[in-house]
């Protein structure tokens, strides 16, 4: 649907900007701040249906204390959840003959 391409098109705008804010938090040791932004990332991507981008974010979510919640390994990973995500999604876009168009932005599977 045009909502749907709509939500994806503000999805994967928004992508880099939140994944650069959860690996500048973690350099940081701001674990507050990678939690906060990892948490966004959850909400929208559970909203899209990207359960495994979903899931890896909650487990960042939940660490404890004034832990930094991310390695650089597990930002990596997180990074490349997010390409396949886009990808995947933009593919359910070119596939769905009822979408207005594949939304314009570089990154992210399911």
């Amino acid at each position: 649907s045009e909502m749907r391409a709509r939500l994806i098109g503000a999805f994967e705008q928004s992508l880099p900007e939140v994944l650069a804010e959860i690996g500048q938090a973690a350099r940081d040791g701001d674990a507050v701040g990678v939690r906060r932004a990892a948490h966004t990332l959850r909400g929208s991507s559970a909203m899209l249906g990207a359960q495994r981008l979903s899931s890896a974010c909650l487990r960042v979510e939940h660490t404890r204390g004034r832990e930094v919640a991310i390695s650089e390994a597990d930002l990596e990973e997180l990074r490349s959840l997010a390409a396949r995500t886009c990808e995947a999604l933009r593919r359910e876009l070119v596939d769905d003959p009822s979408s207005s168009g594949a939304p314009s932005t570089q990154v992210g599977a399911r």
